[in-house]
């Protein structure tokens, strides 16, 4: 179970995209670096409402990192935590 924590970096990504293993990648990272990341797959426990856990994870972040690639960028779609 992960450990509850404030997290300084939210981490975005399309989920089942090439972004995935590369944030992954980002977390370990800046992790490494010293700081407090949250990544949906990593820090959501199965079960709990999800889309409340974003949104506040997204509140007590202090920086948001947005993994974008060419389809997210040209999609007109309201995606999730971004759209707030």
């Amino acid at each position: 179970m992960p450990r509850q924590r404030n997290h300084q970096v939210f981490i975005s990504y399309g989920r089942g995209e090439a972004s995935s293993p590369r944030a992954k990648m980002l977390k370990e990272f800046l992790e490494n670096a010293g700081f407090n990341c949250f990544l949906d797959v990593d820090n959501i426990i199965t079960g709990e409402q999800w889309k409340e856990a974003l949104l506040s994870a997204l509140d007590e972040c202090s920086v948001m990192i947005a993994l974008v690639n060419d389809k997210f960028a040209k999609s007109d779609h309201a995606y999730g935590c971004l759209a707030k």
